[in-house]
C-alpha cells in the first residue's frame, strides 16, 4: 500500500541486487490484499507511477486533487475501480487496466486527461466512466475489450476517441455527455491469453499498425514502438523485428593471381512474433564479381526462424585494400535491418623507377644510376632486384640485391656508378628487373647519352683515268659519325703534275661546321693534268676538329698520254609525244653532237615512218659541226588515220672526216580512247523507186569523238560497206531491184570499243509507167 502526498516518481522493474531496469524480468507488485487502495495520491502532489503491477486492492489507484502520470503499469483484479480520479489531472500511457470489479478508469469533477495506448479489458463497469460535469478525456490508440458498456460520459462532460479498437461489447457508449469517435476499428485484437491476464496481441491482431503516431517510442514492456508500418493500438506493440548478419571467408584473401574467390554468408533472423515477407539486397564490393544471385524478393521467414544464403565471388586481380559488403533487408511488415561487413584483400604490387645522372655524359665520364622500388600493394615483398648495366661501361656485369620491402608504401633504393668507355658515342641502355616471392614483378629501362666526336672522310677522283691535258674532278666528303657537332679544318694537298685555278699546292677550308649526328660536308674542285705527263696522281685530304676527331683520305688516279686526234660524233632522236593517237601530230627532234677534236662536215638522213605524212626520207647535206657543238633539227609529221602499233624512225649520220652514227626512235600509236561514241543516227529517204541509188548519211555523237571511226553499212539485198574515216559523219548509197520494205543498218565504232548502231527503213516501189507519144505513119493507106 502507498499513500502519497508529495510529488514523486515510483518506478518498478528493478531487483534488489540489480539496478538494471527490466519491468518484464523484474515485476514489482503492489498487492492491496482486498484491504485498501493500492496507491492513494492526495493533492496537490504530482505523481508518476511506472512499471508496476497494482492488484487486489479496494481501488487500484485513487487520486484526489493531484496530477497522475501512469505508465507501463498493469492494474487488475481490484475489487473497486482500477483507477479513480477526483478533480485531478492525468495522463495514462501504455497500461493494461482489466478484470476490476468497478470501472477501468472512473473520474469525477473537473478531471481532465489524455489516454494513449491503453488496454481496457473485462472490467465489471465501463472501461472509462466519466461522472459529473467538467470532466474531459482524450483517448487515442486504446482497446476496449469484453465490456458490457465500453464508456460512460455524464452530462456536462465529454470524451473524444481516436483510432481505438472496440471488440466483444454490448454497448459502445452510454450517458448524455459529449462523445465523439474518430476512425474506430471493430475487429478482434487477438490477445494471446485474456483469461490468464496476458493482453499481448497476436500476429493476426486487428490492432497491428492501425494506430496514430502519438509520440510514444515504447510499449508496456519497454519494447520499441512502432515496430511495423505504424504503431499498434493498445498497450502492447507486437514485436516485429529482423536481424541480419554476414560472414566472410577467407579474411584476408589474396588477390595477386587471377581467380581469387571470397565467400559471403548472409543470415537473417526473424526476432519478432510475426511472419516476415522480406526482400534482401546484397551490395557486393565493386572489386568482387559473382554469378550468384544478390537480390531475393518474396522471402517468407517465420518468427525466430533463420534465412541463410551463400554468395561466392571473384576478386579483381591485383586489388589491394578493404572490401566493403552491405546487405539490407526490408519487409512488408515494416521491419528493416542493414549490415556492413568489411574484409581485407591482399595483393602484391610495386612500382619501379630508375634515374641516370647525368642524362648526358662525355665518353670516359661517370654515370650514377639510382633505383627506387615502392611497395604499392598491402603485402610485404621478398624481392630479388637485378640491374643490367649498359655494355659500353667498364662494369657491364649484372648486379643483384635481395631486400624485403614492407607494405604499404615501403621503399628500397639502390645506386650504381659506372664509367663509360672512352670514345663511345651513342645511347646507354640500363635495365633493372624485380621479382618477388609474392608474385609482383617489374621492369624499368632508362636510357642516357654518351657524347664522343667521330668522323669519316672520303675522296673521289673523276675520272680515275684521264688523258694528259684533261681535267680531274675531286669530291671530298666529310661525315660526322659521332654525336657531337664538329668544328673542322679541311686541308687538301694537291698532286704534282696538275694545275689549279688557285695556283697553290694546298687548299684549306676553315672553319667548317658539321652537325651531329650524321651531318655531311661536301666540297668539289677540279685540276688539269699537265700536258705530256703520264703517271699517277696522288691526292691527300686531312681533317682536324676542335673537338678532337681527325681523319684523312688519299685518292690515286692515273694520267695517260693523249691519244691522236680523231673524229667522233653521237646522234640521238626524240619523239614527242612518245605515244600518239592516229590523226595527231608527232614531233621528231634530231641532235648530232661532235664528240671528237676536229670539225665535221656531215650528211644527216632521216628515214621517216611510212605511217606518217610526210613519209619520205629527209636529207641535210654539208652540215658543219665544230668540236663539242650540237646540230639540232625538228620535223613535225601527222600520223596517218588507221595507223596502229609502233612507228619506227631511223636517222643516219655520215661525215667527210669518217665519223658516223645512227639512232632508231620508236613511237607507239595508242589505242587509248579519249572520247567514246554515244550514239549514231541515220538520215535518208523513207521511200523510193527500184533501180535508183538512194543516199543515206550516218552522224555520230559526240562531235568530239576520238577519230578515226569505222562505219559498217548493211542493207537488204546489198553487200556490206565498210568506211574508216576521220569524220563524225559518213555517207553511202544503195539501190534495190525488188519492191518492198528495205532495211538499212549502220554500226559505228572507234578505238574506245564502244559500238553504236541505228536502223532506217525505206519502201521501194516499181517505176511508174512511161507513156510515149504514138506516131502513126501511112496507117491505113
Amino acid at each position: 500500500m502507498a499513500h502519497v502526498t508529495k510529488s514523486i516518481t515510483l518506478r518498478g522493474g528493478y531487483a534488489p541486487a540489480s539496478w538494471l531496469y527490466d519491468p518484464t524480468g523484474y515485476s514489482t507488485f503492489l498487492d492491496g490484499q482486498h484491504s485498501g487502495a493500492g496507491v492513494i495520491v492526495a493533492g496537490p502532489a504530482t505523481v508518476t507511477l511506472s512499471g508496476l503491477r497494482i492488484v487486489s486492492a479496494t481501488a487500484g489507484i485513487s487520486v484526489t486533487a493531484g496530477t497522475l502520470t501512469l505508465q507501463r503499469t498493469w492494474v487488475y483484479d481490484n475489487v473497486g475501480h482500477g483507477v479513480e480520479l477526483s478533480n485531478a489531472g492525468y495522463r495514462l500511457d501504455n497500461n493494461v487496466i482489466g478484470h476490476n470489479d468497478g470501472a477501468g478508469l472512473r473520474t469525477t469533477g473537473a478531471s481532465v486527461g489524455t489516454l494513449r495506448h491503453n488496454t481496457f479489458a473485462r472490467n465489471a463497469a465501463p472501461g472509462i466512466y466519466i461522472a459529473g460535469s467538467g470532466g474531459e478525456a482524450y483517448v487515442t490508440n486504446t482497446i476496449f475489450y469484453d465490456h458490457g458498456d465500453c464508456t460512460y460520459v455524464d452530462s456536462g462532460s465529454q470524451a473524444q476517441v481516436w483510432n481505438s479498437l472496440w471488440f466483444s461489447y454490448t454497448t459502445q457508449h452510454t450517458g448524455s455527455g459529449g462523445f465523439v469517435v474518430h476512425s474506430p476499428v471493430y475487429s478482434d485484437p487477438v490477445f494471446l491469453n485474456p483469461a490468464g491476464m496476458d493482453y499481448h496481441i497476436g500476429e493476426a491482431s486487428a490492432a497491428r499498425d492501425a494506430g496514430l503516431d502519438t509520440g510514444l517510442s515504447e510499449d508496456i514492456d519497454g519494447e520499441a514502438r512502432p515496430m511495423g508500418r505504424g504503431p499498434d493500438i493498445g498497450a502492447d506493440e507486437l514485436p516485429v523485428g529482423v536481424k541480419v548478419t554476414k560472414q566472410v571467408q577467407p579474411d584476408p584473401v589474396y588477390a595477386t593471381t587471377p581467380g581469387a574467390q571470397i565467400t559471403y554468408t548472409i543470415q537473417i533472423t526473424n526476432t519478432g512474433q510475426a511472419v516476415l515477407h522480406a526482400a534482401v539486397t546484397d551490395t557486393l564490393p565493386a572489386q568482387v564479381s559473382t554469378t550468384d544471385a544478390v537480390v531475393w524478393t518474396g522471402q517468407t521467414i517465420a518468427p525466430q526462424d533463420v534465412w541463410k544464403r551463400t554468395i561466392v565471388g571473384t576478386i579483381e586481380t591485383g586489388y589491394a585494400g578493404v572490401l566493403t559488403n552491405v546487405v539490407q533487408v526490408t519487409t512488408v511488415e515494416g521491419a528493416t535491418d542493414i549490415y556492413t561487413v568489411t574484409s581485407l584483400s591482399l595483393a602484391s604490387d610495386l612500382t619501379i623507377v630508375k634515374r641516370a645522372d647525368p642524362p648526358v655524359v662525355d665518353a670516359g665520364g661517370q654515370v650514377v644510376y639510382t633505383i627506387r622500388v615502392t611497395n604499392t600493394g598491402n603485402v610485404d615483398l621478398t624481392a630479388t632486384i637485378t640491374d643490367t648495366p649498359p655494355q659500353q661501361v667498364t662494369t657491364p656485369q649484372p648486379l643483384t640485391w635481395s631486400p624485403i620491402i614492407t607494405a604499404p608504401g615501403g621503399t628500397w633504393e639502390g645506386t650504381l656508378a659506372v664509367t663509360v668507355e672512352e670514345g663511345y658515342a651513342g645511347t646507354l641502355t640500363n635495365v633493372v628487373r624485380i621479382t618477388t616471392l609474392e608474385g609482383a614483378t617489374g621492369i624499368y629501362t632508362v636510357t642516357s647519352l654518351s657524347l664522343a666526336p667521330h668522323l669519316s672522310v672520303t675522296k673521289q677522283a673523276d675520272p680515275p683515268v684521264v688523258d694528259a691535258g684533261g681535267q680531274v674532278a675531286y669530291t671530298i666528303r666529310v661525315t660526322n659519325t659521332g654525336n657531337v657537332t664538329l668544328t673542322a679544318t679541311v686541308t687538301d694537298v694537291l698532286p704534282t703534275h696538275v694545275s689549279h685555278v688557285t695556283a697553290t699546292d694546298v687548299l684549306t677550308w676553315s672553319p667548317v661546321t658539321i652537325p651531329a649526328p650524321g651531318g655531311v660536308w661536301t666540297q668539289q674542285f677540279a685540276v688539269t693534268a699537265d700536258q705530256g705527263y703520264s703517271g699517277t696522281l696522288t691526292n691527300t685530304v686531312r681533317v682536324a676538329t676542335v673537338e678532337g676527331a681527325t681523319g684523312a683520305c688519299t685518292e690515286t688516279s692515273r694520267v695517260e698520254a693523249a691519244p691522236p686526234v680523231t673524229a667522233a660524233l653521237t646522234v640521238i632522236k626524240q619523239a614527242e609525244p612518245s605515244m600518239v593517237q592516229a590523226g595527231e601530230q608527232l614531233s621528231y627532234t634530231i641532235r648530232v653532237t661532235n664528240t671528237g677534236a676536229v670539225s665535221l662536215t656531215a650528211t644527216i638522213t632521216d628515214f621517216l615512218p611510212t605511217e606518217v605524212t610526210p613519209g619520205a626520207p629527209v636529207v641535210w647535206t654539208s652540215q658543219l659541226i665544230p668540236p663539242g657543238e650540237t646540230w639540232t633539227e625538228q620535223i613535225v609529221v601527222t600520223v596517218n588515220v588507221g595507223a596502229a602499233g609502233p612507228l619506227v624512225n631511223v636517222v643516219r649520220v655520215t661525215s667527210e672526216e669518217g665519223a658516223t652514227g645512227a639512232y632508231t626512235e620508236t613511237t607507239t600509236v595508242s589505242s587509248v580512247c579519249v572520247n567514246p561514241l554515244s550514239d549514231v543516227v541515220i538520215s535518208g529517204p523513207t521511200s523510193g523507186y527500184l533501180m535508183v541509188l538512194h543516199t543515206f548519211t550516218a552522224d555520230v555523237t559526240p562531235v568530239t569523238a576520238t577519230l578515226p571511226i569505222e562505219y559498217t553499212w548493211q542493207a537488204t539485198g546489198n553487200s556490206p560497206v565498210v568506211h574508216i574515216t576521220s569524220a563524225v559523219s559518213d555517207t553511202v548509197a544503195f539501190s534495190w531491184s525488188l519492191a518492198g520494205q528495205q532495211t538499212v543498218t549502220v554500226t559505228a565504232v572507234n578505238s574506245c570499243d564502244v559500238v553504236v548502231s541505228d536502223t532506217h527503213t525505206i519502201s521501194t516501189l516499181t517505176m511508174p509507167p512511161v507513156y510515149l507519144p504514138l506516131v502513126m505513119r501511112n496507117y491505113g493507106m
